[in-house]
């Protein structure tokens, strides 16, 4: 939890070089999940697996950084695995036919 809040706080101070490397390890990152949930969840399209890797990842972020929720840690793992889960196996509406 420190480390990413360092992170978090201190990306912009990074050397140019820095940044890109944080970026592209970043991008990495969400690219495993996506990867993971596509196979996964073979009944999304690719957009609809990447709206909801980055819910989720949005999500967890803020908390893993530095919000102090007033629940103990414990609890606070426990609410954002329970609403995590959800969002990922939650139903995508039927799209109509032709529609994008």
């Amino acid at each position: 939890r420190a480390g990413w809040a360092v992170v978090v706080r201190e990306q912009r101070h990074l050397e140019p070089p820095a940044q890109r490397a944080l970026g592209r390890a970043h991008r990495l990152h969400v690219e495993e999940w996506v990867h993971a949930l596509a196979v996964a969840r073979p009944d999304l399209d690719d957009a609809e697996v990447r709206v909801i890797v980055h819910g989720v990842l949005g999500l967890a972020a803020p908390f893993a950084a530095r919000y102090d929720s007033g629940v103990d840690r414990a609890g606070t793992e426990e609410l954002l695995h329970a609403a995590a889960m959800a969002v990922l196996r939650l139903s995508v509406p039927e799209r109509a036919p032709g529609s994008r």
